[in-house]
């Protein structure tokens, strides 16, 4: 059951009874959602129908997305478990309210997003994939941010060691060694003592 209230001079509140899916994944609105009370679920299925929750958010927390910038809520399934009471704000008003901040200010929150957004898929990858496509994920993601393009692949800046693979994907060293290999087989990945690059293909985004 939801119930809606009439908005007051900040935002919409919404009212959410206990076990009431507010979102799925094919749900395209857009805004901001201040959590007043409450507690929520976000969760995702596999191909296989297996769930994994993505968080659990509670008074105080923000989740949502805008035309640039997203809280942590997209393509997941959103679930009341207690009665919870939302403030909203529609991606029109986020965006003037966005206009009215110091530049300094928005770009600090662009790029909060921006990594909330990294870690969201890591998390999802670390639940659901197998160690071969956690440490390819990892390695685009990585090669996005501080890669260089070396055609036809892209150069990672970083040296990472095989440990600190590991320890990013929650591996031991000896498996990501042979996921490793198994990428450079395929010509995914190049990998040499000093650095490791990842196949300009695997780069694009939403491909890993």
């Amino acid at each position: 059951m939801k119930e809606w209230i009439e908005p007051d001079q900040t935002g919409e509140q919404i009212v959410l009874a206990k076990k009431t899916v507010f979102k799925t994944p094919n749900d395209t609105r857009k805004g901001v959602f201040f959590i007043q009370k409450g507690l929520i679920r976000l969760s995702r299925l596999n191909e296989h129908g297996k769930a994994f929750t993505v968080g659990l958010l509670g008074p105080g927390a923000v989740f949502g997305e805008t035309c640039e910038m997203a809280l942590g809520a997209r393509a997941v399934y959103i679930e009341a478990m207690q009665k919870t009471i939302l403030t909203h704000w529609s991606a029109n008003r986020m965006e003037e309210l966005l206009q009215a901040c110091p530049p300094s200010l928005k770009e600090v929150m662009y790029q909060l997003s921006k990594r909330l957004g990294e870690q969201e898929e890591r998390m999802e990858k670390l639940a659901l994939d197998s160690v071969r496509e956690r440490v390819l994920h990892l390695l685009v993601q990585l090669c996005r941010r501080f890669g260089e393009v070396e055609e036809p692949f892209w150069k990672l800046t970083l040296s990472l060691s095989h440990q600190e693979i590991a320890n990013m994907v929650g591996a031991t060293r000896e498996t990501v060694s042979l996921a490793l290999a198994s990428l450079v087989e395929e010509g995914i990945v190049l990998v040499s003592r000093m650095s490791i690059a990842v196949h300009a293909s695997r780069m694009v985004a939403g491909k890993c």
